[in-house]
């Protein structure tokens, strides 16, 4: 039955318990009075022993922090009933994609005005973080830079569980904060080039771009090049190439992107470089000269011909470089007319 459109924001009861919270483990955050631990400093063995310093309720265990009694939270819970209905829909009318659009809205609206609305999406998502429904609940918390979000993050990023882990990740992603906790994180996680390959990518994908001192900046890109090089997940590689482009401070940083487009590379490999070196900031003269090459090679592959001119736009070009630019538009130009 089609639901009535929400008044003054106030969430959709739909009558069910409380979600259960589970609890994957323990982040110290800094500012409330207790010392931050940084996995890259502490360790694995530190970050398990803070987990197991302040015992976790079992998973699927109901909560009962009086608190989440709250009206708000209530009503958040309820919404999130609703919105996994809808969510796992085999198909949704149009009518039914608006209300779903509008439910979401809607709890993004009462979890950025209120803790306790924010804490039923959490609980929501630690109980169920792989569902159909756990997407839609990541697209709405990720909007909201709540520290208690980063928090939650943090949290199902060092599960166990490989799963919970890479939706952790995804939600730091998504939050996009350039702390010191998710650089630790990822950065440790990142050490390890036998983790499972999908948190391998989110945990790359994740890793902020905060300032550094050169040498952990050098052992970041380092780490990132070894695996653009070596790992044998296309994913991996390909991921490791667009951190190192949005990274990179100057043409060093770019190596290993230069040497993912060798010919003998795989064709992925050398079409998210070209993406990655265009998506980049660097400016350097001979950086220019290798994009003249690859945009000017007639044998080279069009989608890497394409990046590479774009790549061009940021640099100054001189007349030559200008009139080869141009030669390529114009082919560029006979390619979309049909020619």
């Amino acid at each position: 039955m089609k639901q009535n459109a929400m008044k003054q924001k106030t969430l959709v009861l739909c009558g069910i318990g409380a979600v259960a919270a589970v609890a994957i483990g323990i982040f110290l955050v800094r500012g409330h009075g207790e010392p931050a631990v940084s996995p890259a400093a502490a360790g694995s063995a530190a970050v398990a022993g803070a987990a197991a310093a302040s015992p976790a309720p079992i998973a699927g265990e109901a909560s009962h922090d009086p608190a989440a009694e709250t009206a708000p939270y209530r009503d958040s819970v309820a919404s999130v009933a609703e919105l996994r209905r809808l969510a796992e829909s085999p198909q949704l009318s149009a009518e039914q994609q608006t209300e779903l659009l509008e439910l979401k809205q809607a709890l993004l609206d009462n979890a950025e005005g209120d803790d306790q609305a924010l804490r039923g999406l959490i609980d929501a998502l630690r109980l169920d973080p792989t569902s159909a429904t756990a997407e839609h609940l990541l697209s709405i918390l990720g909007e909201v830079r709540a520290p208690a979000v980063e928090q939650l993050g943090l949290e199902m990023a060092i599960s166990d569980d490989s799963q919970m882990q890479a939706v952790g990740l995804d939600l730091l992603s998504r939050l996009g904060i350039a702390g010191q906790d998710t650089y630790d994180l990822t950065r440790q996680l990142l050490a390890d080039p036998n983790r499972d390959p999908e948190v391998l990518r989110s945990a790359i994908h994740a890793l902020p771009d905060i300032p550094l001192p050169a040498s952990e900046a050098n052992g970041t890109i380092a780490r990132l090049g070894a695996l653009a090089s070596t790992h044998p997940d296309i994913g991996v590689r390909s991921e490791s190439l667009f951190k190192l482009g949005a990274l990179a401070k100057d043409a060093g940083d770019l190596r290993p992107l230069i040497d993912a487009l060798a010919a003998d590379r795989h064709i992925d490999e050398r079409i998210s470089a070209a993406m990655a070196i265009r998506n980049s900031q660097v400016v350097d003269d001979g950086l220019r000269r290798q994009l003249l090459q690859m945009m000017s090679n007639p044998d080279e592959l069009w989608e890497i011909r394409h990046y590479a001119a774009e790549s061009l736009q940021r640099f100054k070009l001189s007349e030559n470089d200008y009139r080869l630019y141009q030669r390529f538009n114009e082919e560029l130009e006979v390619i979309r007319s049909g020619g």
